[in-house]
């Protein structure tokens, strides 16, 4: 199962619903919100996402996982809103009943979010400035999902566009698969996997690293 909350994740809820007789092992990811990225000091975090297509996402995320590994259960969170230093960003729980696939089937769970999910991370300073983060590639969407999955959702990196200007996240086939794409009014449509100005290639790869 995979959600998104506005509110603090109960980890310790989380917990307890990890339970099954059959299982031996049970692996947890917590990601953190630290107070410093690349020497800058952070106050808080902000996280955006596209959120209709986020959550399908994280359930194939989970899919895969129980078919690629002997899972007999697993749950994921991801928050969404303001995160204080300290606040958990994502939470993972695997059970399976060896140790080996527990740990690979967390560790592939965390990774394929982290990368495929339309989640965006906003960082605010202590100097009082605020810079968009995240530039990850794209998540592929299923060919049940429309061909055209559009909604407004805010830009990894606002210098870029006016300020009547909106950008918009569109799912669509390229290439014989799918892929998010991003649109403004005055730019020209790029993968979001593209850096943009505020993003290097190492930022890139990372994908909001709590």
């Amino acid at each position: 199962m995979f959600s998104m909350l506005d509110i603090p994740i109960d980890t310790d809820s989380l917990r307890q619903r990890m339970e099954n007789a059959q299982a031996g092992a049970f692996v947890c990811f917590e990601g953190r919100v630290r107070n410093h990225n690349e020497g800058r000091q952070v106050g808080l975090l902000e996280y955006e996402a596209f959120e209709e297509l986020a959550l399908k996402e994280g359930e194939r995320v989970l899919a895969e996982a129980s078919n690629r590994f002997p899972v007999l259960k697993c749950i994921a969170v991801h928050r969404t809103g303001k995160l204080k230093i300290g606040d958990v960003a994502v939470w993972v729980g695997i059970l399976t009943a060896h140790r080996a696939e527990a740990f690979e089937a967390c560790r592939y769970v965390i990774d394929e979010i982290k990368h495929r999910l339309p989640v965006w991370k906003r960082e605010h300073y202590l100097d009082g400035s605020t810079e968009w983060v995240n530039c990850a590639a794209c998540a592929p969407v299923s060919a049940d999902c429309h061909h055209s999955l559009a909604q407004e959702t805010p830009p990894p990196d606002q210098s870029q566009l006016s300020s009547s200007a909106k950008q918009v996240v569109r799912a669509e086939v390229i290439d014989g698969r799918s892929a998010i794409k991003m649109h403004d009014h005055d730019a020209s449509c790029t993968t979001k996997s593209e850096p943009t100005k505020s993003c290097s290639p190492d930022t890139r790869v990372r994908n909001c690293d709590e």
